[in-house]
């Protein structure tokens, strides 16, 4: 067993440790949102499908690594179903809609995580998904999907655009809807902790207490700006690298996100047999 693996099984013991039995509570002063249970049938799908098309990359003879269609790698699209899998579990255990996704460094295949993880979990016709990129630094999303919309997060953000202007859905999807970032904020933490974001998260939720938001946001080493979303997340998801996040790096993620729940840990990259390890 790799060393990074055994690190995963560590940080799963001491978090359980820590923990002490005891949910982990909301930061004081911040107004959650109402938590509902996952419906049986998708109400969100119909709003979906109002939204614009754009036309996306294809996969099929590429090295593109988003999970558009059934032509992906079977390995690749294995790990991604294995992923939803569990972490569907526990979201509908803990009626999670507000799932941030973050790693340690830049490079680490948090957004690529993101993509796929909202991909697939668009995939069950009991949900509706929103991908939201908040990397405003760094933003990918655009570039993974080989897209470039005119409107973004920025325009919503500024009042100039309305929200469903912003989203789109890719060419041959459903049940899923995209929030790119087309703008680069110098200000980010400051942005992501405004009252907007916090008006987004909640239109994006809307009244469909089956939509599951899977938030793409910096790495939580490079900036302030997960700490600052925390108010708005119900869990998170953290993506390490093999060969590239020591145990430390990996523990002060998670005290950095004590205050909520883990969603789990993703290994990405690993040689090992376990490769996509998650807890």
């Amino acid at each position: 067993m790799s060393k990074i693996v055994k690190t995963l099984n560590w940080a799963k013991e001491n978090r359980r440790k820590s923990a002490g039995g005891k949910k982990a509570k909301r930061r004081s002063g911040v107004d959650t949102l109402t938590q509902e249970p996952l419906p049986q049938d998708n109400e969100g799908e119909k709003w979906i499908e109002t939204l614009r098309v754009e036309p996306t990359l294809s996969v099929e003879g590429s090295e593109s690594r988003v999970i558009l269609n059934d032509s992906q790698d079977e390995s690749v699209r294995s790990a991604y179903k294995m992923l939803r899998t569990r972490a569907l579990r526990r979201i509908r255990q803990n009626n999670w809609h507000v799932i941030g996704v973050t790693s340690a460094s830049q490079g680490d295949g948090k957004s690529l995580t993101a993509v796929n993880l909202a991909l697939s979990l668009a995939r069950e016709v009991t949900l509706s998904v929103v991908l939201l990129e908040l990397d405003l630094r760094r933003p990918t999303i655009c570039r993974q999907f080989d897209v470039a919309p005119s409107k973004g997060l920025s325009d919503y953000l500024d009042g100039s655009a309305e929200l469903d202007e912003v989203l789109f859905r890719p060419e041959g999807t459903e049940r899923i809807a995209i929030l790119p970032n087309t703008e680069v904020y110098e200000n980010s933490s400051e942005t992501i902790s405004s009252p907007k974001v916090a008006t987004l998260i909640s239109e994006l939720r809307g009244s469909d207490p089956g939509r599951i938001i899977i938030c793409d946001l910096p790495p939580y080493l490079a900036t302030d700006d997960v700490l600052a979303f925390t108010p708005l997340a119900d869990a998170f998801l953290i993506v390490v690298s093999e060969g590239r996040t020591s145990r430390d790096v990996l523990q002060k993620g998670i005290d950095i996100l004590q205050e909520l729940p883990l969603l789990g840990v993703v290994l990405n990259r690993s040689e090992d047999a376990v490769t996509g390890y998650y807890y």
